[in-house]
């Protein structure tokens, strides 16, 4: 039950969850002897709630509207199987938890289908229409994101010949604008950079907001070219900068390409952070490292909306998950997706940071950065680095380097600084370090 606690989002979610833990609740309670489990659960309403929960991918489901994420009727259903104080019946899975299996975003797919086949060999003629149909689609959107791009082109023009100095007075109305015709030409990635931009600058100081705008502005100017003048450059950087601009690739053209990298095996969970996004999805990003080589980090990215009780369990720092993840292609790959998986399992050893000195790993940063110019937060290990004060502001420090680390997290971090020596993992994205994890003599830290 410790764990089912550490899942818990807060100690009212737990507390009424323990006392659910009671069979007279209970209409149902049934298994199917492969790792999926599922339970009715008597509320206030005359239909109960209906929970299912599948153990070896950590997915789970309950139809009640909480805004807690886990509810306490997936904790209790949880906390069963923990205690394995009740029977769960071995029956039929019913038609409700088949339909939210069918319908998961984790759900294996068949590989002895060939992603290469002639479809359109097989297919009859309103199959062919539909291709057909589909290619006009494709084309239409490609054109009206070129539209898009092209009128941004236009709009950052303007802006340099208006000077940065002065962006940040004007960037709340002239960002919306463009933000809206991006959006309207389909371009929804830049337009989501576009719109955080304002908010972004605001939060620093006067003197380094023009920096940061011209940072930003010739970011977008990159990704734009990379989408419009595609000949001749890496194939996975075109893919990396439509993605960013907008277009989708999904999951299932992911897992048909057979070009994409793919890694078997189990992975350690390095953290897992949410993000309250303006759209009010929650974004929830967690980081996994690679225990067959310890320099590959992959991020699976996950949303979940308000009052939704679908999705991915909240996985802890430590466990270990046995799975193959198929990358986005990029030339820096990280967002990953899970093809298959075997488990969740809370790992029986502590995390040890591998032995990698600050210098090197700021190496392995400007290496990626110089492949992938719009790179982001890139994830890195070092090991034998401390974290130090000065003034207001931490830095981490090693080998004659010394890296900010942003002013919202100096509270939370500054218990890592009376120690000489400790291993990290976290993030960098070029002007502030993001901690994730530590190993330090007293254990491991978490934010």
């Amino acid at each position: 039950m410790d764990r089912v606690a550490r899942l818990a989002p807060d100690t009212a979610s737990f507390a009424a969850a323990r006392r659910l833990m009671n069979p007279s609740n209970w209409v149902t309670l049934g298994e199917d002897g492969n790792g999926l489990v599922w339970g009715e659960c008597q509320g206030s309403g005359a239909k109960p709630y209906r929970i299912c929960l599948s153990e070896t991918d950590a997915g789970f489901k309950c139809t009640c509207p909480s805004r807690k994420f886990p509810c306490k009727h997936s904790l209790a259903l949880m906390g069963f199987r923990a205690e394995r104080s009740v029977t769960f019946v071995s029956e039929t899975v019913p038609d409700w938890v088949q339909e939210w299996l069918s319908r998961r975003r984790t759900a294996s797919k068949d590989k002895s289908e060939a992603p290469s086949q002639d479809k359109t060999a097989l297919s009859g003629p309103e199959t062919a229409q539909k291709q057909a149909q589909q290619a006009r689609t494709r084309a239409r959107r490609e054109s009206e994101i070129a539209s898009g791009i092209a009128a941004m082109n236009q709009w950052l023009g303007d802006q340099l010949d208006r000077g940065l100095a002065g962006f940040d007075q004007r960037a709340n109305v002239d960002c919306a604008i463009l933000a809206k015709r991006l959006h309207d030409s389909k371009a929804g990635g830049l337009a989501s950079r576009i719109a955080r931009l304002p908010e972004s600058l605001s939060s620093l100081d006067a003197g380094e907001r023009p920096f940061e705008a011209a940072r930003c502005l010739s970011t977008l100017y990159l990704i734009g070219q990379a989408c419009l003048r595609a000949e001749g450059l890496d194939p996975h950087l075109v893919a990396d900068a439509r993605r960013m601009a907008g277009w989708t690739f999904t999951r299932e053209e992911l897992f048909a390409d057979t070009q994409a990298l793919r890694l078997s095996g189990q992975w350690r969970v390095l953290a897992r952070t949410e993000t309250l996004q303006p759209d009010r999805l929650t974004r929830v990003d967690t980081w996994l490292g690679f225990e067959q080589d310890p320099g590959v980090v992959a991020l699976l990215v996950d949303y979940v909306a308000p009052a939704s009780q679908t999705g991915s369990l909240p996985v802890l720092v430590n466990d270990r998950l046995t799975a193959e993840l198929a990358f986005y292609p990029s030339p820096v790959p990280l967002r990953a997706q899970i093809v298959t998986s075997t488990g969740v399992a809370a790992s029986s050893d502590p995390w040890r940071c591998p032995a990698k000195s600050l210098s090197t790993a700021m190496t392995g940063w400007r290496q990626a950065l110089a492949r992938l110019p719009w790179l982001g937060a890139f994830p890195f290990y070092a090991s034998c680095v401390s974290l130090r004060q000065a003034k207001d502001r931490l830095y981490l420090t090693g080998d004659g380097l010394a890296l900010p680390l942003s002013e919202s997290i100096t509270d939370i971090a500054s218990p890592l600084c009376p120690f000489d020596e400790i291993g990290i993992f976290g993030t960098w994205d070029g002007r502030h370090y993001t901690p994730l994890l530590a190993e330090t003599a007293l254990g491991a830290w978490t934010p």
